[in-house]
């Protein structure tokens, strides 16, 4: 199950709108336990790197950061479940837009939202030069 979910992330990464290359990681520790890491350069040389810890057991990630930055190295958002931020209310899930200092609530995010909001926001930015934003392929992953 956790292997066919790797699988899946992987093709959906390949066929990624507005993206110039990739790295993709992934480690099955078993069965049921491993992790995929990875990083994505975008037409506009913008950023996404990306991390998941996945139990199979679980429903949840046992950790998860999606972290986007420009071409010049400015954050543009990150989600991630790391355990500060007690007071959020979303506690440990929280989004960091524009800065570090500017925290927001968030739910448990997944890779594919981060994907399609840097798809976005390339479009957005190089006024739809980049191709879709919506690509049948990002929405397939189980």
């Amino acid at each position: 199950m956790l292997e066919v979910y790797f699988v899946e992330l992987e093709q959906a990464l390949r066929d990624f709108p507005a993206m110039v290359s990739y790295s993709f990681q992934k480690k099955v520790y078993n069965a049921r336990q491993g992790f995929v890491k990875g990083m994505l350069l975008l037409r506009d040389e913008s950023v996404l790197e990306f991390v998941e810890v996945k139990d199979a057991d679980r429903s949840d990630k046992l950790k998860y950061r999606y972290h986007y930055r420009d071409k010049n190295h400015r954050l543009i958002f990150r989600y991630d479940n790391a355990p500060h931020h007690k007071n959020l209310p979303s506690f440990p899930h929280h989004k960091h837009q524009s800065s570090e200092d500017n925290l927001q609530e968030s739910r448990e995010s997944e890779l594919l939202d981060a994907w399609r909001s840097s798809a976005g926001w390339v479009a957005q930015n190089t006024h739809g030069q980049c191709g879709e934003t919506h690509h049948p392929a990002l929405f397939t992953v189980r």
